[in-house]
């Protein structure tokens, strides 16, 4: 799985809420990866970034 974030910068400040891009990926039988499952989830606070715990 790959996780970014994104924020818009405007005139040299961020912007308060950033986009969440989540992509999955499955390994195949010839090693290739092909992306099973894509999401976005928009408007998530920047601060509720730095409380996001993986394992």
């Amino acid at each position: 799985m790959a996780i970014l974030a994104a924020t818009l910068v405007i005139d040299g400040k961020k912007l308060d809420n950033v986009s969440l891009f989540f992509k999955t990926f499955r390994k195949q039988e010839n090693d290739d990866w092909k992306l099973i499952r894509s999401y976005i989830e928009t408007g998530v606070p920047y601060e509720n970034i730095k409380k996001i715990q993986f394992n």
